[in-house]
């Protein structure tokens, strides 16, 4: 199954093409096998300063099906700049134990109503393995 499980184009999850969405719009990614997972870190790539990169998003997560009830683990800002160590930016929060994430956009920095664009790579098959850190039993609450 592929991780994208709802948003614009489901179908082309994990095939190394663009997908983009625009702001208020959301995609649910399930965890690899649609099996509960233990994370705190969500990573998001920002390459460049530009008017449409993502500047707000928001994470909710759920357990029942990818168009269940979700719960928001937070809304969180990036900076619009390249990072030199990494480009993708960190966000943290406190450990979530979930089987789906929602990414919902909120708002670009160019405030415009078309927003990100994600590019999806064959290693990046499985959500937890690029861009959530998953814990390990000991670091579980």
């Amino acid at each position: 199954m592929p991780p994208l499980t709802t948003g614009p184009e489901p179908s082309t999850a994990g095939s190394g093409k663009e997908i983009s969405y625009a702001v208020g719009h959301s995609a649910v990614f399930a965890f690899k096998d649609e099996r509960p997972a233990t994370f705190d870190l969500f990573t998001m790539l920002i390459p460049g300063t530009d008017g449409w990169n993502v500047k707000e998003f928001e994470l909710l997560q759920g357990n029942e099906s990818p168009t269940g009830f979700f719960q928001s683990i937070g809304k969180f800002q990036t900076q619009n700049v390249k990072l030199f160590n990494t480009p993708y930016q960190e966000f943290k929060f406190s450990p979530v134990t979930a089987k789906y994430l929602e990414v919902k956009i909120r708002l670009t920095d160019a405030a415009s109503e078309d927003a990100y664009t994600s590019t999806n790579s064959q290693d990046e098959e499985y959500l937890e393995e690029k861009h959530c850190r998953k814990l390990s039993r000991s670091h579980r609450a």
